[in-house]
């Protein structure tokens, strides 16, 4: 059986960084998909001899055309996805209670920026890896 592919979004953050040495310890594929590709060389360092097993893309879970790139990317790298974990994500100020501002003060727009960043990214990335 050939070994499982798993994209890890966020993956040179502390965090996308541990699934994805984790999982390549456990002998599978990764593609590592991160916005920032400044960590890279570290990462790939840290995983020694597991290297050949990874494809690192610069994508961004906000945009379209970035998704889509990174997934004809990996699949013509592995073939296939069998997993998907995500590890992008994060807050804005705009979607934060704080001592002045209350859940119910909270912009739409900085309610649904947070939604698209920690959601919808990973949706849409999954719809493409499945088509």
């Amino acid at each position: 059986m050939p070994a499982q592919t798993f994209v890890v979004t966020g993956g040179l953050s502390a965090l996308g960084g541990e699934i994805a040495c984790a999982l390549a310890g456990c002998g599978a594929n990764i593609a590592i998909l991160d916005i920032n590709l400044e960590s890279s060389t570290r990462l790939l360092e840290r995983m020694g001899d597991h290297t050949n097993q990874t494809l690192i893309v610069a994508g961004d879970v906000l945009s379209l055309d970035s998704l889509k790139q990174a997934a004809e990317q990996i699949v013509l790298r592995f073939g296939r996805v069998d997993g998907l974990l995500n590890a992008a994500g994060g807050n804005r100020p705009q979607a934060t209670t704080n001592a002045q501002t209350s859940f119910f003060d909270l912009s739409t727009e900085g309610l649904r920026s947070v939604l698209d960043l920690n959601v919808m990214g990973t949706v849409l990335l999954a719809r493409y890896l499945a088509s």
